[in-house]
């Protein structure tokens, strides 16, 4: 599509619809995982060439040095900037990302300089594949992929027990039980 007026050459921040629903409407999330996902299509062009790299220098004896994997890596405040300012550095952190890992989409490695993260594409392939068979689909695919292992629950007391529920469809505090009661 040609616009009706001239832009200058700048960044742009897409985030569909599609990924903000698989997002759960989690508006920083689908906003981190839109960039997330062109930084990783840009490492995919690139991967090629870094292999055909390495493989040179094999063939001259030398050390493979080019990165040929998926991961991304980026301070907070360069995904920040990259996202054009829609979020704070204190959103992504305690919201985006925490929420991308709860659905699985990405993994984390966290640097004292910088982050690496690990985005599933497969996972993200198969999100956007059950939205598009509808709204059920799409529940049972983000309920059955939920990564709660990424949470763990910690607690200073060894008598509490925790009552596990099915996903339902409710959202309710974990109940908990102290037998010292």
């Amino acid at each position: 599509m040609k616009w009706c007026v001239e832009f200058p050459e700048e960044t742009l921040l897409v985030v569909r619809p599609s990924l903000d629903a698989i997002c759960l409407d989690i508006k920083p999330a689908a906003k981190l995982l839109s960039e997330l996902l062109y930084r990783c299509s840009i490492r995919k062009e690139h991967q090629q060439d870094a292999q055909n790299m390495n493989d040179l220098a094999s063939d001259q004896g030398q050390k493979a040095t080019q990165d040929t994997t998926l991961r991304i890596y980026r301070t907070q405040a360069q995904l920040v900037q990259n996202m054009i300012h829609e979020m704070t550095e204190k959103t992504l952190h305690k919201v985006a990302v925490p929420t991308l890992l709860l659905l699985g989409y990405i993994d984390l490695e966290e640097y004292l300089s910088m982050n690496c993260y690990i985005i599933h594409v497969d996972r993200v392939r198969a999100a956007l594949l059950a939205y598009r068979q509808g709204d059920r689909q799409l529940d049972e695919y983000i309920r059955s992929h939920i990564q709660l292992e990424n949470f763990p629950i910690e607690c200073e007391s060894e008598y509490i027990h925790l009552i596990a529920y099915p996903l339902d469809g409710r959202l309710e505090a974990p109940r908990v039980h102290d037998q010292r009661e």
